[in-house]
């Protein structure tokens, strides 16, 4: 019995794995609008998830909407409509904003490099659920700081299930992002 335990507990010990999504840069917009989208199915709901990350890869010029947004895609259609998201993070014409929409809350930040090329780091650790500590950073700097200690109960999600990269504006976004589940360990059941 005492080795079935201890083969267990290694296991267990050694058990870590990821769930990522990697979207490159979206086609041209053919229209008058210049917004471009692409929608990706993403489980936001699994055991174990420790932590949620992104990077958001863009040129930050003052005419670019580059954002993330995570939601519940309540019609089964594939598509994050407006009225299914939660959250949103992105540059929005020269500031950083992440936006809740379901309580209207958001917060906002000037850039925090001199840098064109910019790239959005978000690193939140989970614990049961819920957020415990946000490192947020533009190109190595930290962003909101403020957040990092009580980040908001809305960061973070396990209903989620869709994700939605939209870019907005005239200049090339030159726009990437890669996101991130950080999952670890096992439920072992012995008798």
């Amino acid at each position: 019995m005492k080795h079935i335990l201890l083969l267990a507990s290694c296991l267990a010990a050694g058990a870590a794995k990821a769930a990522d999504a990697g979207l490159g840069q979206l086609p041209e917009c053919a229209y008058a609008d210049t917004e471009t989208s692409t929608n990706v199915p993403f489980a936001f709901a699994r055991d174990g998830v420790r932590g949620f990350e992104f990077e958001l890869g863009l040129c930050g010029t003052p005419s670019n909407n580059v954002q993330l947004a995570f939601g519940r895609d309540a019609d089964s259609d594939g598509v994050l409509s407006a009225g299914e998201t939660d959250m949103a993070v992105g540059w929005d014409c020269g500031e950083w904003r992440v936006a809740c929409f379901t309580n209207g809350a958001v917060l906002a930040s000037a850039p925090a490099t001199t840098n064109r090329v910019k790239s959005l780091g978000w690193r939140l650790r989970v614990r049961r659920g819920r957020p415990r500590r946000l490192e947020l950073s533009e190109n190595g700097v930290a962003v909101l700081p403020e957040c990092a200690e009580s980040p908001e109960p809305w960061f973070y999600d396990p209903g989620w299930n869709i994700l939605r990269l939209t870019v907005r504006g005239v200049d090339a976004a030159c726009e990437s992002a890669r996101v991130r589940l950080d999952i670890a360990g096992y439920a072992i059941g012995l008798r």
